[in-house]
């Protein structure tokens, strides 16, 4: 996989490869947001019970 700068080139410079692995990362990045985000609140939720 390729490594993912802080200055990615614009996506009209990408081949199509790199488009597909940029999305799979972001999907991939996405999903880990969204469970971080669950056990977030999940913790809120339990901490917020136990009062």
């Amino acid at each position: 996989m390729t490594s993912h700068s802080s200055t990615p080139k614009p996506s009209s410079e990408m081949t199509e490869k790199e488009l597909r692995e940029e999305l799979d990362y972001l999907r991939a990045e996405n999903a880990v947001l969204k469970k971080l985000e669950a056990l977030t609140q999940a913790r809120k939720k339990k901490a917020k019970t136990k009062r």
